[in-house]
């Protein structure tokens, strides 16, 4: 049950460390899909759902991202915006795209 307190420090101290060695900037998808998965851990879904869409927004092809935004907007009950996602993961990903439809349809 703790465990999330103990993982977001660990991910921020990550992405700390990654930045200061220039290795990612605050224009790295990646950072925004840790941070997302972080948030996603705390129930934080609105920070969450941010972090997804800016992810995207670096990179539109990025059906991890796509998937994870598709999978909050479900937990959300947001089915509309998930299913939206769905659409765009069809395109960039098959598999990924039926797990997202049948997680919308449980």
């Amino acid at each position: 049950m703790n465990e999330h307190r103990t993982y977001l420090p660990a991910v921020g101290f990550v992405v700390a460390a990654a930045f200061l060695l220039g290795l990612i900037t605050t224009k790295s998808k990646e950072v925004h899909e840790v941070l997302g998965a972080a948030y996603g851990n705390l129930g934080r879904w609105t920070e969450e759902v941010e972090a997804h869409k800016h992810a995207i927004l670096l990179k539109p092809d990025l059906a991890k991202a796509h998937l994870n935004l598709g999978i909050t907007y479900s937990i959300l009950n947001r089915r509309g915006d998930a299913l939206e996602e769905y659409k765009i993961l069809k395109e960039l990903d098959k598999k990924r795209a039926e797990k997202l439809f049948d997680l919308i349809y449980e």
